[in-house]
């Protein structure tokens, strides 16, 4: 999973907002290592409480000679590769992890969140993770433009087939009016699978042709 780097000199971990925990908790293996390494990426201001946070640059160093995308790093392959290599875990790292599986397995809501994962979990905290912290950063935290975004959202929302299907509609000016981005838009969708009976979800955007954009499936339906 991890590439070899012993005779690496100068190695950069890509990251974006999903991805910034594993290459937070990276980032500290690696300057353990005694690597010069650099954090390349960029990364909503919600997750400034993680470690390296301050260290991110928008630019790709000239003299780095492997790069690392994080993005196709698993949080709990990242986790028992650390166990298997025998690594000390430091409360950095453990952090940085916690909120890694935090983010992947949908705040534990994930029908893909077994007792493997827990177990893991349990391990972390023992680490010393600062969980609390992890959970009032990505809960507690909201900016205004959501709480706008959102009322605009369940106003022009329809539901459909017995209630299985939210239709959500949206348009620039609704976007305008918020001050919130389509990665914002996106990012609140899976809100709508919590309503009763709701399976899938529909982002269309309102125009004179009422176009799908996205289809969101509720992951946790038997099928």
């Amino acid at each position: 999973m991890i590439p070899d780097i012993s005779e690496k000199k100068h190695i950069v971990l890509e990251c974006d907002s999903n991805s910034f925990a594993v290459a937070s908790a990276l980032y500290t293996y690696m300057l353990i290592q005694h690597k010069k390494v650099s954090l390349v990426g960029k990364v909503e201001k919600k997750f400034a409480f993680l470690p390296w946070y301050e260290a991110l640059r928008t630019n790709k160093p000239a003299s780095a000679d492997l790069c690392i995308d994080t993005k196709k790093i698993d949080a709990h392959a990242l986790f028992l590769y650390f166990e298997q290599e025998d690594m000390k875990v430091n409360a950095k790292m453990a952090t940085a992890l916690y909120c890694a599986y935090f983010v992947k397995y949908k705040h534990f809501t994930s029908s893909a969140c077994d007792g493997m994962v827990f177990a893991a979990l349990s391990q972390i905290i023992n680490y010393g993770a600062a969980y609390k912290s992890v959970q009032n950063a990505l809960l507690k935290q909201e900016p205004l433009k959501l709480f706008r975004l959102r009322a605009y959202l369940f106003k022009e929302m329809l539901l459909r087939d017995n209630a299985a299907v939210a239709s959500v509609y949206f348009d620039e000016l609704m976007l305008e009016k918020s001050g919130a981005s389509k990665e914002d838009l996106y990012a609140l969708l899976e809100e709508f699978l919590s309503i009763a009976h709701v399976q899938e979800v529909h982002l269309l955007k309102r125009d004179e042709n009422n176009k799908i954009v996205t289809i969101l499936k509720d992951e946790n339906i038997e099928k």
